[in-house]
């Protein structure tokens, strides 16, 4: 049977409750606040309601340190390590925001 392969709202969901964990947040309304995004917004994805947006993703990749590559395409280690790569990931994450037209 092939490995099921994680969607990226499972994956954003997986690191959020690794940031919580490796931060000692007991609680989706302070890892809100750390993380600078909504509350509500937040827990509606952590309870798989909604989805998490480009712009959220890119934050919790910001603020985390998490790779966009594994967060939003299964690929590679779930932290970056090279800032140089970071940076390019962001960019090409803002130009498909752009080439889609999201926000």
């Amino acid at each position: 049977m092939p490995k099921k392969v994680r969607t990226y709202q499972e994956n954003f969901i997986a690191a959020v409750k690794y940031y919580m964990a490796e931060n000692n947040i007991s609680h989706i309304k302070v890892a809100s606040r750390k993380l600078n995004v909504g509350y509500m917004a937040l827990y509606k994805i952590m309870n798989g309601t909604n989805g998490p947006s480009v712009e959220m993703c890119i934050l919790l990749c910001k603020k985390a340190g998490f790779s966009a590559n594994w967060l939003l395409l299964n690929k590679g280690e779930i932290y970056i390590n090279d800032e140089e790569s970071l940076s390019k990931i962001f960019t090409e994450l803002k130009d498909l925001k752009h080439k889609l037209k999201i926000g």
